[in-house]
């Protein structure tokens, strides 16, 4: 199964499973201030004790505009209701179609829920998102994947779109970046630092590194399951 999305899109979806990998990896926990400082440097403090999803994504969004050279016009900030706002005032698409490397939101007693799309599938959206029952998850994500987090059946297609009516941030789309054709995003080598490099740790052998580096000269994003 491949699935289409364009470099930016891309590059969301790799930094969300990277910070997803480090949170999982340190072992992190609800106001553990070493976890936080890891995902937000200097505006950790904004965020412990209060709701956290939409400083995730939109930290997740703006680092990915940054590697790319982007200006994100969705700013870090801590409410999700603003980000659909502000990306319907830019003209950036919100709808009920997913796609990989787009924003889900949906409304809620407190005020909102969003996060990231990095995957679908028949059964339906593969998400990464923070503040999730005060975690880090990667819903319904597959035993080898890089980001195993949590796994949870609340986000297929029929009850994300009848029962939560959510709609999605196309930010994707921001910038007209190429289009990227990805095969299997939870075998993608991703970096679970500050994001700058990526390493081939997405489970595979040495061998396999060795016959992967071998096929695709160490540049390309290349996709090898981990068995």
């Amino acid at each position: 199964m491949s699935l289409t999305t364009t470099a930016y899109g891309q590059e969301i979806i790799l930094t969300a499973l990277g910070y997803a990998k480090g949170w999982r990896e340190q072992n992190c926990v609800e106001d553990d201030v070493s976890c936080y400082q890891y995902l937000f440097e200097n505006d950790y403090n904004r965020v412990i004790g209060n709701p956290w999803c939409a400083f995730f994504a939109t930290k997740v969004i703006n680092d990915a505009a940054d590697r790319l050279g982007l200006d994100c016009p969705l700013p870090f900030q801590g409410s999700s209701k603003a980000i659909v706002d502000r990306a319907k005032a830019v003209g950036i698409r919100v709808d009920r179609t997913p796609s990989i490397g787009s924003l889900f939101w949906y409304k809620t007693d407190t005020g909102g829920h969003t996060g990231v799309v990095v995957w679908g599938d028949e059964k339906g959206l593969m998400t990464v998102e923070g503040n999730t029952k005060d975690s880090l998850k990667c819903y319904r994500c597959p035993s080898n994947a890089v980001a195993l987090i949590g796994s949870n059946s609340n986000r297929t297609y029929d009850y994300m779109s009848k029962t939560l009516n959510a709609v999605f941030v196309h930010i994707e789309e921001l910038g007209n970046t190429s289009k990227v054709q990805i095969n299997n995003v939870f075998t993608m080598p991703v970096s679970s630092g500050q994001q700058r490099e990526r390493t081939l740790n997405a489970g595979m052998s040495a061998f396999g590194k060795l016959i992967m580096l071998s096929a695709v000269a160490g540049g390309i994003y290349y996709a090898v399951k981990k068995s």
